[in-house]
């Protein structure tokens, strides 16, 4: 659709887009850090649905505020709930951050790849830049 009269495009990127390039980073190039073997995957929660497509994901066992990122390693799950520079949790974002932390999973909010590394380091991860990054 073309712009009309009156209409401004927006110079910045929405939330949602800034975290989709944040995330996209990430799994860009957090496997070449990771320590092997690893899993790293993304949870797709978001983006609009249907009530009837909604209601298909909910009986399916998708759940609202879960992390958007997941690592397996060493025995171990780390969740990240990816978020823009200015970006905050929502209350289901916010309970199932309290529901993993009490399970003994590291759980932590990620703004950026910098951020992301230093939160798995705190967690113990050995971080390593490897061939190929």
């Amino acid at each position: 659709m073309a712009l009309g009269a009156g209409q401004l495009k927006s110079k910045k990127p929405t939330l949602r887009r800034e975290e989709d390039a944040i995330q996209r980073n990430l799994v860009q190039y957090l496997p070449y850090m990771l320590p092997r073997p690893h899993v790293l995957f993304a949870v797709p929660n978001g983006g609009k649905r249907s009530p009837v497509e909604a209601s298909i994901m909910k009986g399916l066992g998708v759940k609202p505020g879960v992390h958007d990122l997941v690592l397996l390693w060493d025995r171990r799950a780390f969740l990240m709930e990816v978020k823009a520079s200015n970006g905050v949790l929502s209350p289901k974002q916010v309970e199932v951050h309290e529901e993993v932390v009490l399970t003994g999973c590291p759980s932590g909010v990620v703004r950026s790849l910098q951020d992301a590394i230093a939160f798995l380091r705190e967690c113990g991860i050995p971080l390593t830049l490897k061939d190929g990054a």
